[in-house]
């Protein structure tokens, strides 16, 4: 039988030809696998790096359609292989998005939100910022799971979601917490509830996971985390929300409570939880709107921290409302348009500073602020700005080695009235101070220092250091 032979010049075209049909839907893909095929099926003269097995072609020289099929398949072969390289390096990309994927969890990724130059169904991100704005939980609370561990990769990334999910989202495997957790360094992390365009919807919810009983909304290793419009369900262990390790991040309109029943009563002695815990050089913003209940801790912050408030806070049924420890600090007034305060009712003990700088309202502030439960300030500078309204009339003050500058007032007293401010007769059996103390007490309604027996204020300091001096 005859061999069946033909004449074929092999082309630069040929070969781009060739990787149109092996791979024709992404244009990216086709003009790199392209370039290779061409350059190995070029005449005799351009051999030197051709594809192993290969079998050259001369002009005008007959080409057996056994070899020719061969070469097809190792061409075809190597096409696959490029094609799977390009697709892995696709997916460790921080900054490229394939369209049709990310649809399965936004609408679409070509929205202005994730802006960026667009090849051949991918989408190169500006800032390598991700925008997934429908991770719907109705049906799936899994789905922020499965949206993180699909895009970990990316350093931004900002999730609208839905329903009650799932707030241990950075799971290996959303069903086998086992498997370890994905913690990636110096990545920033949005979640947002969708609320509706005029607020008519209900919070979305972050819910512990129903195996490993955790939340993970955790800002550290110098990233950031940033919540919105959410009601967060904590475990009676563990903070509900946790920046740590040189974090940054905001919150704002976030409910947060620990266990599953709305609280009516303080959590169990036992208990280990806190609404906000702010540790080791993390600095996070506070932006208002933000309520915690039932934790045993409302705001913990320690070890070089800063909290700094733009908006009010309220806590409550809670064993300590605020604590602001080892050299720590809570600037809840940087300017007369962040005028913020901490309300905290149906506590043991409403504030402990330690070591710390606390500054409550800012100073020409009208503001009042709910204290329910005792003070104690040691080795601190405390600057309570707003009036502080005692809820207990059993609570107690104690300052200790501090510089401390306050009002008080009782229950249900108009600030605006002179008598209304606690005297040195209603503090005789509930402030106390030790060691080096200043304690300025305010009476906001006429400019005064309330004179106490109990501490010396500034004037009293100003006249041990430096008395009058006597005429010979």
């Amino acid at each position: 039988m005859q061999t069946q032979t033909y004449r074929w010049t092999a082309t630069q075209e040929d070969g781009y030809a060739l990787a149109q049909a092996i791979r024709g839907k992404k244009r990216m893909r086709k003009l790199m696998l392209a370039s290779c095929l061409g350059i190995s099926m070029v005449s005799t003269s351009g051999f030197a790096d051709q594809l192993e097995g290969i079998v050259p072609f001369e002009n005008n020289t007959p080409a057996d359609a056994n070899d020719v099929n061969n070469n097809n398949l190792i061409l075809s072969d190597k096409a696959q292989d490029l094609d799977a390289r390009v697709r892995q390096l696709e997916d460790v990309s921080t900054r490229l998005i394939r369209e049709d994927s990310a649809a399965r969890f936004s609408t679409p990724v070509s929205s202005s939100a994730n802006t960026g130059t667009e090849v051949g169904g991918l989408r190169k991100l500006d800032g390598g910022k991700l925008f997934l704005d429908n991770i719907d939980c109705t049906a799936d609370p899994h789905a922020l799971n499965r949206a993180y561990i699909e895009y970990s990769r990316f350093k931004d990334i900002t999730f609208i979601i839905t329903g009650d999910c799932y707030g241990d989202y950075t799971l290996r495997d959303p069903e086998d917490p086992s498997q370890g957790f994905i913690q990636e360094f110096g990545q920033s992390i949005g979640i947002q509830g969708n609320i509706g365009e005029n607020g008519e919807l209900p919070f979305p919810r972050l819910i512990p996971h129903p195996i490993s009983g955790y939340l993970s909304l955790v800002g550290s290793f110098g990233g950031g985390l940033y919540l919105r419009n959410l009601e967060i369900i904590a475990p009676d262990r563990g903070a509900a929300v946790l920046y740590s390790r040189g974090a940054t991040g905001s919150m704002s309109n976030v409910n947060i409570q620990c266990g599953q029943e709305a609280p009516t009563d303080l959590p169990a002695s036992s208990a280990f939880s806190q609404g906000i815990r702010v540790q080791n050089g993390a600095v996070p913003y506070l932006e208002g709107n933000i309520s915690v209940k039932g934790c045993r801790t409302g705001l913990w912050a320690l070890n070089g921290s800063t909290v700094a408030l733009y908006g009010d806070l309220a806590v409550e049924y809670a064993r300590e409302g605020m604590v602001i420890q080892k050299n720590s600090s809570a600037t809840l007034w940087l300017s007369p348009n962040r005028d913020a305060t901490i309300d905290i009712k149906n506590t043991n003990d409403a504030i402990i500073v330690s070591d710390s700088v606390v500054q409550l309202g800012w100073p020409d502030t009208g503001k009042i602020m709910d204290v329910g439960g005792d003070i104690d300030i040691r080795s601190s500078k405390v600057d309570f700005n707003a009036t502080l309204q005692l809820l207990d009339p059993e609570s107690t003050i104690s300052v200790e080695n501090s510089d401390v500058s306050m009002a008080l007032i009782s229950s249900g007293s108009d600030a605006t009235q002179t008598e209304a401010y606690l005297d040195n007769t209603a503090l005789v059996d509930r402030l106390t101070c030790s060691g080096n103390s200043v304690v300025d007490l305010h009476n906001k309604a006429d400019g005064t220092l309330i004179p106490i027996s109990q501490c010396w204020d500034t004037n009293d300091w100003n006249q041990h250091i430096n008395p009058p001096t006597r005429t010979p």
